[in-house]
C-alpha cells in the first residue's frame, strides 16, 4: 500500500525493483532500474554489468536488443500507470518499431545505457506510440532511436485488447 501511496503523491518516481512493474520474470528482465517516470515520459537504466540472455562471451550485447530495452521500458511505464489506477499489471503487445536507427554496433559490457520513452499518442483502445532513444551513460553518445507502437494492456481473460 505504501508503494501505491507514493505513486499517487509524487510527480516523478524511481524504482530499483523493475520486476514489480513488468509481466516478465528473470532472466527475461533486461532493464535494471527506473530512473524517473512522469506523466508521459520514463527513463530506465541497463547496467550491462552481468550476463544476460543476449550477451556474447565478452559480455557485449547486440544493438538489435535495443528494441527489447525500449519495449521493456514501455512495459514499465504501463506498469506504473496500472499501479497508479490500483489495477493489476498486465502484459502489453508490441506491434512494431519504425525507423530503428543504430549508431553503434553493440552495447559494451560495463557501459550502462539510459533508455528514454516518451508517449506521443494514445487512443481509447490503449494503442500507443512512443518516441524512444538509448544513450550511453559514460560518453553520452546516442546508441539507438525508434518509434514503437504497442497496445499497453492486453486482458488475457477476454483474449482481446483491454
Amino acid at each position: 500500500m505504501e508503494l501505491l501511496y507514493r505513486l499517487k503523491m509524487t510527480e516523478s518516481i524511481a524504482f530499483e525493483g523493475v520486476s514489480l512493474l513488468l509481466a516478465h520474470e528473470a532472466p527475461s528482465i533486461l532493464i535494471d532500474r527506473i530512473e524517473s517516470c512522469e506523466s508521459r515520459h520514463l527513463v530506465a537504466l541497463t547496467r550491462h554489468d552481468k550476463r544476460s540472455l543476449y550477451s556474447d562471451e565478452r559480455g557485449n550485447v547486440p544493438i538489435w536488443v535495443g528494441i527489447e530495452y525500449m519495449a521493456q521500458a514501455i512495459c514499465a511505464y504501463a506498469g506504473i500507470k496500472s499501479l497508479q489506477k490500483n489495477e493489476p499489471i498486465r502484459i502489453g503487445l508490441l506491434l512494431g518499431a519504425r525507423h530503428y536507427k543504430t549508431f553503434t554496433e553493440q552495447f559494451k559490457k560495463d557501459c550502462p545505457v539510459t533508455i528514454e520513452v516518451e508517449e506521443m499518442f494514445i487512443n481509447e483502445t490503449d494503442l500507443v506510440m512512443f518516441d524512444c532513444k538509448i544513450t550511453d551513460r559514460i560518453g553520452g553518445h546516442l546508441c539507438a532511436t525508434a518509434q514503437i507502437k504497442a497496445i499497453l494492456e492486453v486482458d488475457p481473460e477476454k483474449e482481446t485488447v483491454a
